[in-house]
């Protein structure tokens, strides 16, 4: 009777605080793991009231009381799987199609306790037993044996998480974790003697004490329910940037999987390096790691720059719950996208001045010359002076299609196709006036490119060596006039092929066509000297040594009709495609135009 006092009177006050904790857990629904600490309370609170009812009540009252039993059993080991599964961030080990799954173990057993007289799988048989503490004994069946296998892996399955939880977990969530183990692990054990029948007595409820007072004890102390830590595997491992945590003697204790990709050893390999050898490649920030911790005061941070990836980098100290240094954290973010915008736009607004002060300086020069020629005409009705205007008027459309050209073009190429370059060449010349040109278009390859923007520096690189080397008045276009066209079908023939000799070459020659040509060539570079490209070369006066940096300049013309936008769109489209050209002198002393970095592809 003694034992049955003291039993009773442990019990019921567990019970009771079990249902206030799950009231209170159960008004915090929105809360990750709420639901589940409200099902892990309310289960022992009816484990432990029937339980209560069996030690005190007949032997009838006392069987359906153990068969009641069984909810709070089932309800308090799916509970404690799921808290800890979210409690820890694994939210996936409980998505609703494995909750769904694993509920059906617990429906299952309570209806097999329920019809158990029909099959006897949980219970093969109930004996009275008057010195017993329930007032019957139980030989238990293989249902039952099953379904506490089951119950006791979900049990261990649990119980690694928060004790993984509690090995990685700052102080504050180390002492919810260590609550939370407790609160199991005291039942559990108690189950355990009962189950091996190393006593009479079940200890289960009376565990279930003392882990009312653990989960209360977490709430009071330990803010449980209103801060929960967030697993690593939800933050860490799941953010796009290098993240390694350093104790205060300069080892690395954590590193996630972005950090693997940056440097040559696995994160497990990384564990336990010093951080000074897993950075000896990254000088400024091995040199900023090897300060001693407490000498660090507020965040570093540093820029790296490798193998064309621009990487920002951010070294923080942390402190541990009594304010002292306990390490650092270093994040490492690639800014290699964000640097390519930043000097894409900055390369655009320098554009963008540029066009501006093209437009305002070399469009008002038309726009005089018209308005004195309109002038001219009100007063004088001399047509001659009309033709003048018009010629002004084109002019300026000229130029505003130069600058509408090279701002309708981004800076790089979106929808690449595979093209023959050298039939691009040919298609380029026959939109250009070569009369007064020997043209001659070599073997160039095949590459991945923009036909429209290639075709347009074709045009104008052969538009400036025709203009700079004809002495013919008739051929010599504007520089980078993107709107002139063969006189014939002849003349494009002649432009697309260089027979200058051929009889469809000399009829169309007019009988100003110029004393002497400029010879055009357009090749491949030398492969075997570590260039692969092409080039466009002519015979002309060339390009003085001192002004070829700036001929790529928006507005740079030395003739006074040219935009001096042609050259600027021939370098907006190659480094549009990821080459580089350069102005140089050719054999013949003229000038070459080398375009490099080229990927001929396979013909």
């Amino acid at each position: 009777m003694v034992l049955t006092a003291i039993y009773a009177w442990v019990v019921a006050p567990a019970a009771a605080l079990m249902l206030t904790i799950a009231v209170l857990a159960a008004r915090r629904r929105p809360t990750p793991g709420a639901t589940a600490l409200a099902g892990l309370a309310f289960g022992p609170a009816i484990w432990s009231l029937t339980t209560l009812v069996q030690v005190l009540a007949g032997y009838e009252l006392s069987v359906i009381a153990a068969k009641a039993a069984y909810v709070g059993i089932t309800l308090t080991v799916l509970s404690w799987f799921v808290l800890a599964a979210e409690y820890t961030g694994r939210e996936r080990y409980v998505s609703r199609p494995v909750l769904a799954a694993l509920c059906i173990e617990p429906l299952l057993v309570n209806v097999l306790v329920w019809t158990n007289e029909n099959h006897h799988l949980i219970w093969h048989s109930t004996i009275r037993d008057a010195g017993s503490v329930y007032g019957f004994e139980v030989v238990y069946g293989i249902g039952f044996w099953g379904h506490a296998l089951y119950s006791y892996l979900l049990l261990i399955a649990g119980t690694v998480m928060m004790l993984e939880q509690l090995y990685r977990s700052e102080s504050l969530y180390r002492g919810q974790s260590t609550a939370m183990l407790v609160s199991v692990l005291v039942p559990w054990a108690g189950n355990a003697l009962w189950l091996s029948g190393t006593t009479g007595l079940d200890w289960t409820p009376l565990g279930f004490g003392v882990a009312a007072g653990a989960v209360y004890w977490a709430m009071a102390s330990y803010e449980f329910m209103d801060l929960s830590p967030v697993a690593r595997d939800t933050v860490v491992d799941r953010i796009p940037s290098g993240v390694v945590v350093i104790d205060p003697e300069g080892r690395i204790t954590d590193a996630n999987d972005e950090m693997e990709c940056l440097l040559d050893d696995g994160v497990d390999d990384l564990v336990g390096t010093p951080a000074t050898d897993a950075f000896a490649d990254w000088p400024r920030l091995s040199d900023e790691l090897a300060a001693r911790t407490d000498d660090i005061d507020g965040a570093r941070h540093l820029e790296r720059s490798r193998n064309g990836q621009h990487f920002d980098i951010t070294i923080e100290p942390f402190a541990d719950d009594r304010g002292r240094r306990a390490g650092r954290i270093v994040l490492v973010h690639d800014v290699t996208e964000q640097k390519r915008r930043e000097q894409e736009l900055q390369r655009q607004n320098e554009q963008l001045d540029r066009f501006a002060s093209v437009l305002s300086h070399d469009l008002r020069n038309p726009l005089n010359v018209a308005d004195g020629y309109l002038d001219l005409l009100e007063e004088t009705g001399d047509p001659d002076h009309a033709e003048q205007v018009r010629s002004a008027h084109e002019r300026m459309d000229e130029l505003i299609e130069d600058v509408r050209t090279l701002v309708a073009h981004g800076q790089t190429i979106s929808d690449p196709e595979r093209l023959d370059l050298t039939t691009v060449a040919e298609d380029a010349a026959g939109n250009v006036d070569t009369r007064g040109a020997d043209l001659q278009i070599g073997t160039l390859g095949t590459v991945s490119g923009d036909r429209n923007r290639l075709t347009q520096a074709f045009e104008n690189l052969f538009r400036n060596a025709v203009e700079h080397g004809s002495t013919n008045p008739a051929s010599a276009t504007p520089h980078g006039d993107a709107r002139a066209q063969p006189a014939s079908a002849a003349d494009a023939s002649v432009a697309q092929t260089g027979d200058t000799d051929s009889p469809a070459g000399d009829a169309d020659v007019s009988d100003d066509a110029p004393n002497t040509t400029v010879t055009i060539r357009v090749g491949t570079l030398d492969a075997g000297a570590g260039q692969d490209g092409f080039f466009v070369a002519d015979d002309g006066p060339g390009i003085p040594a001192d002004a070829r940096s700036d001929v790529f300049e928006s507005g740079h013309t030395t003739n006074d009709d040219g935009t001096g936008l042609g050259l600027a769109i021939v370098q907006n489209a190659i480094e549009a495609h990821g080459w580089a050209v350069e102005a140089t002198e050719s054999d013949a002393g003229g000038a070459r135009f080398e375009v490099t970095g080229v990927s001929f592809l396979d013909s």
